[in-house]
């Protein structure tokens, strides 16, 4: 649905482009994310007999969504590809903390593909350092938060 959405925002002209590069142009498309991830998370908890472990990881989602909506807001275009890929980082964290077995190599194939993400934003020039780091903090901070 949030995919679907976008596309309708583009062809009613609300977004420019389906990339979001305009900051103010993230506000709708993520308070939306947010509308779709709180019922999500709820139902799953509530409602679905399922680990509480996934349940956690959307209740994460929705907390990184949520970040990001208000740092666009407020302070500056935060990258929302390093939020996930530090969410990404938190996760692999946590269950390597709880697993049985070793998780070594795919936790270390997570934080590559984590910086190769930030060095390819910043190489197209999509974000500046500081969105790409703050990117990375908040993702991981809010969704070992969801997670612990």
């Amino acid at each position: 649905m949030p995919g679907i959405l976008l596309a309708m925002f583009k062809g009613l002209k609300i977004v420019d482009d389906l990339q979001l590069t305009a900051r103010r142009q993230r506000a709708l498309p993520l308070l939306a994310m947010m509308i779709f991830l709180f019922p999500l998370w709820f139902t799953v908890k509530n409602q679905l007999h399922i680990t509480p472990l996934f349940s956690n990881m959307i209740w994460g989602t929705f907390l990184i969504v949520m970040v990001a909506y208000f740092v666009n807001i407020f302070f500056f275009k935060i990258s929302l590809h390093a939020l996930g890929m530090g969410g990404m980082v938190a996760i692999a964290l946590f269950a390597s903390s709880i697993s049985t077995g070793s998780i070594l190599y795919p936790f270390i194939a997570i934080l590559l593909i984590a910086g190769l993400v930030g060095s390819v934003r910043l190489a197209l020039k999509a974000h500046q350092p500081i969105e790409i780091y703050y990117g990375y903090l908040l993702g991981f901070v809010s969704m070992w938060f969801a997670l612990s």
